[in-house]
């Protein structure tokens, strides 16, 4: 035991969760050197961000009966981060100083990272509507701070409705 007494910890629940995730930017515009055009060339390209990101997530449920439950996570992460663009010219190399640039993928145009996430949300249950679909659903909003263990860091938000059976 660790010291603590019985009543200690506030009423709690430790789960599991296996985020995944797809991510798509819009249509973005590059500017790359063609050694064969003999100048710069705008070209189009797109990023998409697959993540499995396994979390424990710590409930805090004190307010429960309220219908509000505050929440911790954290866990490891793989993401993988593919960058789509156009064939290139003959003789036009993958824009890697300009990808570089801006950090994403030089290397046949995707890598997979580590890393770890962590944050918080806040779940509210729609139980005390009494209506009889829409009493057993959730909504929630979490925020989740992203560290690759090559460098990048970013955070996200999202907004979740979930239904319990």
């Amino acid at each position: 035991m660790l010291g603590l007494t019985s009543g200690a910890l506030p009423p709690s629940d430790l789960d599991v969760e296996v985020a995944l995730g797809v991510a798509r930017s819009g249509e973005d515009h590059l500017v790359v050197t063609s050694d064969v055009l003999g100048g710069p060339v705008n070209t189009k390209l797109r990023q998409t961000i697959l993540t499995i990101a396994p979390s424990l997530k710590y409930y805090l449920n004190r307010w429960a009966s309220w219908g509000i439950r505050p929440y911790v996570a954290g866990g490891p992460g793989i993401w993988a981060d593919i960058v789509e663009s156009p064939p290139l010219f003959i003789g036009q190399q993958i824009p890697a100083r300009e990808l570089a640039a801006r950090k994403l993928p030089i290397d046949a145009s995707a890598n997979v990272f580590e890393g770890g996430q962590g944050g918080a949300g806040l779940e509210l249950s729609l139980a005390r509507t009494r209506m009889p679909v829409i009493e057993r659903m959730n909504l929630a909003f979490d925020y989740r701070y992203t560290a690759w263990t090559a460098g990048q860091r970013y955070g996200t938000y999202a907004f979740s409705l979930s239904y319990n059976d």
